[in-house]
């Protein structure tokens, strides 16, 4: 080579099918001290002037990591989500990933929904992420508050002001107030 040359970069475009180039080697045969053969993955690679010998080279890709976001969307509530204990969600994959299955949090008085976000704006259970997939991920949790049912007795043949107040319909994260001794009756007294 009379004077240096630059190989450029291979035609697989970066990220276009999950794969990031990663640089040249190469081997020299018959060359002299100016061309020695390359072992790591190098870029550009250069082949310097004075260079001789037949060179063969090799070009190397890795698989991009692309990143699993979660976002509990809990702020708002007074008990914090989590991962149940001993499960660590996955936070990033590969092409070369097998399928993941997204986990799913836990939160005091609550029901997990779903997810949205990459899947798409209504809440799913079952997420996957396929096989060969590609791309950054985030996922938003979403929560309905667990119902609950008070009922509330007078006895002593006591009964309610009005009808139907026996029992109160709850969510977890609702103060609730009780109705207060002038909402109850009893016969004979004031």
């Amino acid at each position: 080579v009379e004077t240096g040359f630059s190989l450029p970069s291979p035609v697989r475009l970066k990220d276009a099918d999950g794969y990031a180039f990663d640089g040249w080697t190469w081997e020299v045969s018959g060359g002299n001290e100016a061309n020695p053969s390359q072992s790591v993955p190098t870029k550009p690679a250069v082949i310097p002037t004075g260079a001789t010998g037949a060179m063969r080279f090799t070009a190397h890709f890795s698989a991009q990591r692309y990143s699993i976001d979660y976002d509990f969307s809990d702020d708002a509530g007074s008990t914090r989500a989590h991962w149940p204990e001993g499960q660590t969600p996955d936070t990033s994959y590969s092409v070369e990933s097998s399928d993941i299955a997204l986990k799913e949090p836990v939160r005091e008085g609550y029901v997990f929904v779903g997810w949205s976000g990459s899947n798409g704006s209504e809440p799913e259970r079952g997420i996957v992420i396929l096989a060969g997939s590609m791309g950054a991920r985030a996922y938003v949790a979403h929560w309905r508050p667990i119902a609950y049912t008070i009922e509330l007795q007078l006895g002593d043949g006591a009964s309610w002001a009005e009808p139907g107040s026996d029992s109160l319909d709850i969510c977890f994260d609702e103060d609730v107030q009780l109705p207060g001794v002038t909402d109850a009756k009893r016969p004979g007294h004031v």
